[in-house]
């Protein structure tokens, strides 16, 4: 990747927000309000 160009970059930014979490793979936003979205093996806030 090359963090000179703006594609790769937002590109990079999707990424890192499925990998924490946020985003699906599919490009959806996961509601961690929700509580039935939460994983279970993932306690959030302990």
């Amino acid at each position: 990747l090359d963090m000179s160009m703006p594609d790769h970059r937002k590109l990079l930014k999707k990424h890192e927000k499925i990998f924490a979490g946020v985003l699906t793979p599919e490009g959806e936003i996961v509601d961690y309000t929700n509580e039935d979205n939460r994983k279970p093996d993932k306690p959030l806030g302990t």
